[in-house]
Order: C-alpha cells, then structure tokens, then sequence
C-alpha cells in the first residue's frame, strides 16, 4: 500500500510536467485521459482535470501530494452524539423482524424462553423494537432473570434507535430509580412526548408526575385525566393507579366498589400489586362482599408473582399477619 502512494507521488511529479507543456501546445485532450487513467489506476485519488486547474496556480503537486500521504480517518471512529431519541426510526431488517414477531407470539403464549432468545437475536441485529422487548422480559423476568440493570440498557439502547415504547420505558426506570438514579425531570420529558400521542404507559407516567407534583405543578384534575386514559388503553398501571384513586377519593369522589372492578381488571393481567390490594378489599369488605378464601387466594397469587418483588413481599407480610 505504501509502495502504490510512492510510486503514484512520483507520477503525478511526471504528470505535472506533462500537464504544464501541453497546456503550452494545446493537446491536453488527448493526454488528459491517458494520464488520468494511469494515475488513477494507481492511486485511485488523483482527477487529472482538476490537478490540470490548480497547477495553474502552482498548488497542484504539492496538495495532492498531501492528500495522498494524508492517512484516511476510519470510518466510525467520531463519537456519535446521544440522542435523546433519534428523529428517525431506525428500520427493522426483514430478518430481523420476523424474529421479533415469532418472539411477540411466544411471548403472548406465555413461552417466556422461547421469547427472550427471540429478542435477543434481534437486538444484537441493532433491531429497535428487539432491544425494547429484551429489556421488557428484562425488567418482568419473562424468560430471563429479573433485572433493572439489564432492562434499563435496553430501553435506553432501544430508545437511541429509534424506539418510541423504548423511550417511555427508560422513562419509567427513571421514575422510579430502577436500573438507574431517578430523574424526575428526564423522566417527564420521556412520558411528556409520547403521552401527547396517547401512549398508554406514558399517560401513566405523566399522571403520577401531576400526583406528586413532580417537574410540574401538582394537578389532580390531569392527574385523573392521565390514568384515565391509561386505563382506557389497557395499560395495567394505570388502572391499579386509577383503582386506587378511588378507593382513597383521591382526586375523585371515594368508590371502592368501582376501585375493586379496576383492581380486578389489573389482577386479571397478572399484576401482583392489583392481586395484593384486591385481597384486601375481599378481607375487609371493600366495595365487595367480604370473602376470606378469595382474600387469602390472591394474597396468596401476589406473593408468589415473581414480577414485582415489592408488591410480592408486601403480600407475604400481609399473610403472615392476618388470620383468614
């Protein structure tokens, strides 16, 4: 390789000279391309027309000469900047989407294994919404060991490729401090941007932001406007949260018969947390006629639910400290 930029530096000191004295008879036509195709056969730098216009001004030798002992920059090797969300998503491969929904089936056949290795091959394929649902099973333990760590890279990762579910789930591991320090303020921004396109989970998100008063001023009236609307669009969150409005009248008028049909809703889902409060409400006599053995039951579901171990462990004291 360094012997080609050697020998085409000498050329193109030859060249030159030919260049100048035909320029001075007039037969550059001709002598142009055979010396353009020489040099460039050699180096595959040098454009002989434009070489011929700067030796004109005396410059031509030396900066081609420069720009051939100049060593080109690798590609790839700038850092790229971190994008909060790419502008454009980064379009999946037909492979690789096809391995995403053979994993999105298995996941919904409840086949968590089969599903993670799906996932995974897509991620390491750069595939968006493959590192979205890797973090996913990540973050629920679905075919994987739970870990907030391991789903939060992947949202994140997801999210810089382009991934709206991506960005609303690092959003929520922000929140909550899961898998990374909490950021009240850049989670808001994640839920604020997609929650505008009613996202379900960022609606949620947004919505405990008004509870709290996080970033923004507190709000109930949003607040139950965004679990709302959660709820509405399925998301289990949001009608544990919305549940739990009303069975406290929480920026709503009390009714806990309505709170355990959401709770209900969510238990059904298999939230651990909708299964605790639900056994509550059975134990107490909440918004649904008294029932110990159902009480006892879904205390019982929820603490043997290895997909929120906080929910879980606070069902597993509850058994220990009630009679049923």
């Amino acid at each position: 390789m360094r012997s080609n930029k050697v020998l085409a530096g000498v050329l193109v000191l030859a060249v030159s000279v030919a260049v100048e004295s035909v320029f001075l008879f007039g037969a550059v036509g001709s002598l142009r391309k055979g010396v353009d195709a020489l040099v460039s056969e050699v180096s595959g730098k040098v454009n002989l027309p434009d070489l011929a216009e700067s030796l004109k001004s005396g410059e031509g030798v030396q900066q081609v000469l420069r720009n051939m002992n100049a060593s080109p920059e690798p590609e790839g090797t700038s850092e790229p900047s971190e994008p909060f969300l790419s502008e454009e998503s980064t379009e999946s491969s037909p492979d690789a989407a096809n391995i995403v929904s053979d994993g999105k089936s298995q996941l919904d056949l409840q086949r968590y294994d089969a599903a993670f290795a799906s996932f995974s091959r897509a991620a390491d394929l750069g595939d968006a919404e493959g590192a979205f649902y890797k973090g996913y099973c990540e973050y629920y333990g679905y075919g994987t060991s739970l870990s907030y760590d391991a789903a939060y890279r992947d949202f994140d990762k997801s999210a810089q490729l382009g991934s709206k579910d991506g960005l609303v789930w690092k959003g929520v591991c922000l929140y909550s401090g899961e898998g990374v320090s909490k950021d009240y303020e850049a989670s808001y921004y994640c839920f604020e941007i997609e929650a505008e396109h009613g996202n379900p989970v960022a609606l949620n998100g947004l919505g405990n932001c008004y509870k709290h008063g996080y970033v923004v001023d507190a709000d109930y009236g949003k607040m139950i406007d965004c679990y709302q609307r959660s709820a509405d669009g399925g998301h289990v969150m949001g009608l544990v949260n919305l549940g739990a409005c009303y069975y406290d009248g929480f920026g709503v008028p009390v009714d806990k018969a309505k709170a355990a049909r959401l709770y209900q809703q969510a238990a059904d889902m298999g939230s651990s947390l909708a299964q605790f409060y639900l056994a509550q409400s059975y134990y107490d006599g909440e918004g649904v006629e008294r029932d110990l053995e159902k009480a006892k039951s879904l205390a019982e579901a929820a603490a043997n639910n290895e997909h929120d171990p906080s929910a879980s462990d606070d069902a597993r004291a509850y058994l220990q400290s009630h009679s049923f």
